[in-house]
């Protein structure tokens, strides 16, 4: 019995460290929305005056949204989504989601997804607006939440390529 205490307690910290650490991580003090690439590497966005909203009701713990035009990355719009797994789902593909905002955010009648391209926990996910721009979505997935960020210059989506690739 003490052999089973021992091992449960090693090994429920371990249990908590390996999920406590977010992927994404948005500061709404300092603006800053971190993106983990790896154990050592982060992709650290500062945003100098977003437009910030956030909701919660019975099928969500958190949902925010966050757009911002910045020299760097152009306009970025991120939408973070995390579920209440306990009593909702998705019902269908979040894909579903991502062409409804974005027809919305970018007033078209349709979207044409093109190939895409998985790393990691991350999909680059390039998309063609009836207005013939192109947008990439940047969705990244964890167990219980996914954000996805329309990158219009693809200079975030390259940036992560490279260094998911190293």
């Amino acid at each position: 019995m003490k052999v089973i205490k021992k091992l449960f307690l090693t090994v429920l910290p371990l249990v908590f460290v390996g999920c406590s650490s977010s992927l994404v991580q948005y500061n709404e003090i300092n603006k800053n929305l971190a993106l983990k690439v790896n154990e050592s590497k982060k992709v650290s966005i500062q945003f100098n005056n977003p437009a910030y909203q956030s909701f919660s009701d019975q099928c969500t713990k958190s949902y925010y949204i966050l757009e911002s035009s910045l020299a760097k990355y152009g306009t970025l719009y991120v939408r973070n989504l995390k579920l209440n797994s306990t009593k909702c789902y998705w019902n269908g593909l979040p894909e579903g989601f991502v062409t409804g905002n974005m027809k919305d955010i970018y007033n078209v009648q349709s979207v044409k997804r093109l190939k895409s391209e998985k790393v990691k926990n991350y999909e680059f996910i390039p998309f063609l607006l009836s207005n013939n721009m192109e947008v990439t979505v940047i969705e990244i997935w964890e167990n219980d939440s996914n954000t996805f960020i329309f990158d219009e210059t693809g200079v975030l989506t390259k940036e992560l390529k490279q260094l998911l690739n190293k």
